[in-house]
């Protein structure tokens, strides 16, 4: 099934505002910390502060383009987002990476969740990582999926991103278990800026 589509139809019920808008104020933080684009900082941040004031439950994506300043690509990344909150509950996740670039103070993720890979990234800071942005990509079978989260590991190993305590033996376990990566992968979103 596919359940991270544009146009998602099923969304939980069980997501409140006040996720919906935690979520969107890790994005506002990477955004900011990022400095990508003051823009995307502040369609993050009046998207929040609009849906904490929202009347109503927004339960779809379709609810969210209904929220002052929640336009089509930022109500399609919370509808993807809703949905595969969703999937976590009935589909245990799998981490595959956790990486982080030291000179760059950066931080990268990957992990599995049935059919879908999740990739996180965001900046270092102080002791740990800050906040991060999001992606998720749709494959047509789990093992398609972790092959995808493998790959995209391998590159950002190429990068000269290093593994955080306990991250290599995911990984290793999850290359031997992986067949090989081919074009397999639709794309399902991301929230925020260019994905790594």
């Amino acid at each position: 099934p596919r359940l991270l589509n544009r146009a998602t139809k099923f969304m939980p019920a069980s997501i409140s505002n006040k996720a919906l808008v935690a979520k969107l104020r890790q994005w506002h933080s990477a955004a900011a910390d990022a400095d990508h684009s003051s823009q995307q900082a502040q369609t993050f941040r009046r998207a929040a502060a609009s849906l904490s004031a929202h009347p109503s439950e927004v339960t779809s994506r379709e609810e969210a383009l209904k929220v002052k300043f929640v336009g089509e690509k930022l109500s399609s990344l919370l509808g993807q987002w809703m949905s595969f909150e969703q999937l976590r509950r009935e589909v245990p996740l799998r981490p595959v990476a956790a990486l982080q670039h030291d000179e760059e103070g950066k931080w990268w993720a990957v992990a599995v969740c049935g059919v879908v890979a999740w990739r996180s990234w965001g900046k270092r800071g102080g002791t740990g990582n800050r906040q991060g942005f999001d992606s998720w990509e749709q494959c047509a079978t789990e093992a398609q999926a972790l092959s995808f989260a493998v790959a995209k590991s391998k590159r950002q190993l190429a990068k000269e991103y290093a593994h955080a305590p306990g991250s290599a033996e995911s990984y290793e376990a999850a290359s031997a278990e992986a067949p090989p990566a081919r074009g397999q992968r639709q794309t399902a979103g991301r929230g925020g800026a260019e994905q790594p």
